[in-house]
């Protein structure tokens, strides 16, 4: 059950958790963590006989769809923000078409919050500090396990 992190959780550790700290990373904003858990909006029960797909987007505060899709990959790792704790995050990677749109969507929503959205339930609503341009961002969780559920997820989404 997943953790409305704050990101977009998704985005912003996604964005800013590491600031200045993960290998590759270059995200620039911070997120807000909310109170659901990863495993509450991720879910993975399907009918037998059916392949599962998500449908990934981001919302502005009025539920407006913003974008949808556009993940080359999703990947559980471990990351030190600078402060010599090591937090779990998903690092996505946005396509090449994806990464202007979401560069577009950060630059225009500084300051507002964005709802990161799975099969339409919101697993983040993070405040957006800065553009984000370089088509990576962070989601933070709670715990390693956290991670892994919500990248596999994530790797599904259309």
């Amino acid at each position: 059950m997943g953790i409305v992190l704050g990101i977009i959780c998704l985005v912003l550790t996604i964005i800013n958790s590491a600031i200045g700290a993960y290998q590759g990373y270059h995200g620039e904003a911070w997120f807000q963590k909310g109170s659901n858990t990863i495993e509450e909006n991720v879910s993975n029960d399907q009918p037998s006989g059916k392949q599962e797909t998500n449908i990934f987007t981001l919302r502005d505060s009025d539920g407006n769809i913003l974008m949808t899709g556009g993940i080359k990959s999703a990947e559980a790792t471990m990351v030190d923000n600078g402060d010599g704790i090591k937090k779990a995050v998903v690092q996505i990677e946005f396509d090449d078409e994806s990464t202007k749109t979401f560069a577009d969507i950060t630059t225009n929503n500084i300051g507002n919050t964005i709802g990161i959205y799975l099969n339409d339930e919101m697993i983040a609503n993070p405040r957006v500090m800065c553009a984000i341009t370089e088509g990576s961002c962070q989601i933070e969780v709670d715990t390693y396990e956290q991670a892994q559920v919500l990248s596999e997820t994530l790797e599904k989404c259309k």
